[in-house]
């Protein structure tokens, strides 16, 4: 895989968007939603997204409950990616939405790699957005450069869920 950085990426602007997946940074947050497994292009633009930025990022990854978990190779390049990145990283929060046995076991398993991982940077597991949003901008001073509103990532993270919901046709009128 090829992690050359791309030109500068501007602030509040998508970072990387496909059917299933929408990345986006808001000043040293990094943030993104997930319909599914990333994949190699969501990867690299995280990857480029985290690198061009001067200060400690905040990183947050929002799993949809209907999200399968990556396969093999992508758990690596996620846990490569981390690894080369984790001196860029402040703190990293990843919200598996959803409840029951498949949302448990998916906060389960990042939880127990993440133990063993031995990040540089506090990682947590949470289950709402508002809650991962208030745990995460409490992980760098609440002045200066990395002054962070929680309600103003959930409301991102809204807008960015938005861009994910399937489009209703466009209705036409018929004229005669």
């Amino acid at each position: 895989m090829d992690w050359a950085a791309v030109p500068a990426i501007p602030a509040n602007t998508p970072v990387y968007a496909d059917a299933d997946q929408v990345i986006r940074r808001r000043g040293n947050v990094v943030l993104a939603v997930s319909m599914a497994s990333p994949n190699a292009q969501s990867l690299k633009a995280m990857a480029t997204a985290i690198e061009q930025l001067d200060s400690q990022v905040l990183v947050m990854v929002v799993i949809a409950s209907a999200a399968r978990a990556p396969d093999g190779p992508t758990r690596d390049a996620i846990r490569q990616i981390t690894v080369r990145l984790q001196h860029r990283i402040a703190a990293f929060v990843y919200v598996v939405e959803g409840e029951g046995f498949a949302a448990a076991a998916i906060r389960s398993a990042i939880s127990f790699i993440s133990m063993f991982a031995r990040y540089s940077f506090p990682q947590r597991v949470m289950t709402t957005v508002e809650e991962g949003a208030t745990w995460l901008v409490r992980q760098l001073p609440a002045t200066g450069a990395h002054s962070h509103d929680a309600s103003r990532i959930v409301r991102t993270i809204e807008g960015m869920r938005a861009e994910l919901r399937p489009r209703e046709p466009e209705r036409r009128s018929d004229q005669a």
